[in-house]
């Protein structure tokens, strides 16, 4: 099976609404990508973001979408691999193609806006990663990829520097960028200290385990006859 993010799979229960547009011209399936994206973003002005989130889905879905064999995949009975068949227009030429790439393009950054508003972190980075396979120089990608790790509360340290490393790739590609390059400076000042206070929590843990089998501290290093301790590992001493 293919393994694909979750709002191109809405593409399965959007087909009975689009069906219809599939049978046309490419001019009227662009028509009806814009009417349908122009709603997602008056939904977001009026902060309706799940509404907004799916009208972004279905303008995708005019291009890239799942169709299911079983008339009856809805009824509860379950759905197999190989009922799906998963179709990626790219046009009849050239022009369309690079027309319906923009299209998809633009609707994946506004889902990716809508997640990171709604704090589906997850999803956001989904959507920046369909966009990077895309264009992999999509600074608003990557920006918004590494602020899915950043605004999440429960990003580890280690994920914090995955998006201080995206955040150095857009502001190679985009060094006049000066949102991008604020946020980088601000956030490698907000990774420093999280690196004293990991090794603060580290040394106090380690202090609290060297007193408890009767070591001395001194300026935070573990003395014992002619052995040194020294953050949980000793070694001799000169």
């Amino acid at each position: 099976s293919i393994k694909l993010p979750d709002f191109y799979k809405e593409g399965l229960y959007n087909y009975s609404y689009l069906k219809n547009i599939y049978k046309q011209s490419y001019a009227i399936k662009k028509y009806t990508y814009e009417a349908i994206k122009l709603k997602g973003v008056q939904h977001i002005k009026f902060k309706e973001y799940e509404n907004a989130l799916d009208q972004f889905i279905k303008s995708i879905c005019i291009f890239k979408y799942i169709e299911c064999s079983n008339p009856k995949w809805n009824s509860g009975d379950g759905i197999k691999d190989n009922e799906l068949k998963y179709i990626d227009d790219k046009g009849s030429n050239d022009a369309e193609k690079l027309e319906i790439i923009k299209m998809i393009k633009s609707s994946l950054l506004n889902v990716s806006l809508v997640y990171l508003i709604t704090k589906d972190y997850v999803g956001v980075r989904d959507a920046c990663n369909e966009v990077l396979k895309i264009d992999p120089k999509c600074v608003k990608a990557y920006y918004r990829k590494a602020k899915s790790y950043m605004d999440d509360p429960k990003s580890l340290i280690s994920e914090h520097l995955e998006a201080q490393k995206i955040l150095e790739i857009a502001n190679k590609i985009d060094p006049q960028n000066a949102e991008i390059r604020n946020t980088l400076e601000q956030f490698n000042k907000q990774i420093n200290d999280e690196k004293k206070s990991e090794q603060k929590i580290y040394l106090d843990n380690a202090t609290r385990y060297f007193e408890s089998l009767g070591l001395k501290v001194k300026y935070g290093k573990y003395l014992i006859s002619d052995t040194e301790y020294c953050a949980g590992s000793p070694k001799q001493r000169a």
